[in-house]
């Protein structure tokens, strides 16, 4: 007969379960690997942050974000470790913004 707790292990987990915390821990130490500490990679990104919403002026929109997600991937690119997906996220992020910059700021591009 199988034990409780080999039968509470192979339960399939289900949203009311919560998070998985053993994969968010994984998740935690293979990006540090990549990004160096969380404490670094969150400080970069918020001084780039504050440099960037210290020049807005208005309110902060769906642009906004696109563009603070670009800034976030190039505070982990600081890192100094080659990985292509903060490559690739700063093009998408990159084009989000100017799709989304026709469409909320109603402008198109003098070019």
């Amino acid at each position: 007969m199988p034990s409780i707790a080999s039968l509470v292990s192979a339960k399939k987990r289900t949203k009311e379960d919560g998070p998985d915390v053993d994969v968010g821990a994984d998740l935690v130490v293979d990006r540090g690997s990549v990004y160096g500490p969380p404490e670094d990679n969150h400080n970069r990104t918020a001084r780039l942050w504050r440099a960037y919403l210290g020049g807005m002026q208005g309110e902060l929109d769906a642009v906004d974000v696109c563009m603070l997600n670009v800034l976030q991937k190039i505070a982990r690119a600081q890192n100094g470790v080659y990985h292509s997906d903060h490559f690739e996220d700063i093009i998408g992020y990159a084009r989000n913004a100017e799709t989304v910059w026709r469409i909320v700021r109603n402008e198109t591009t003098n070019t």
